[in-house]
């Protein structure tokens, strides 16, 4: 089973800030949620990015890394980071 050609692209994008996230939850949980926001952000904004025609016309928008879709782990992690935000977002009422 071929995991994809973007897919160690993607986890090299997105891993580092979900590792941050997790180290510092318990020191710093603001810095940690922005960690993994960042992580969410950059993922949804470059697949977003390569699959509209933004790509022709706008040179350099989120890093400019263009992926068609994301690799079934990185969506994997992308929901775990979602659901982690959610549930700070409830705790804090924001």
């Amino acid at each position: 089973m071929d995991p994809g050609p973007d897919l160690e692209e993607q986890k090299k994008l997105i891993v580092p800030f979900m590792q941050r996230a997790q180290e510092i939850q318990n020191a710093d949980p603001k810095v940690a949620y922005y960690c993994r926001l960042y992580a969410v952000d950059l993922m949804l904004c470059h697949v977003a990015y390569a699959s509209s025609n933004l790509s022709r016309s706008i040179s350099t928008p989120c890093l400019a890394l263009k992926f068609q879709q994301r690799a079934k782990e990185i969506n994997g992690l992308v929901m775990a980071a979602l659901a982690a935000l959610e549930k700070v977002s409830k705790m804090t009422g924001a």
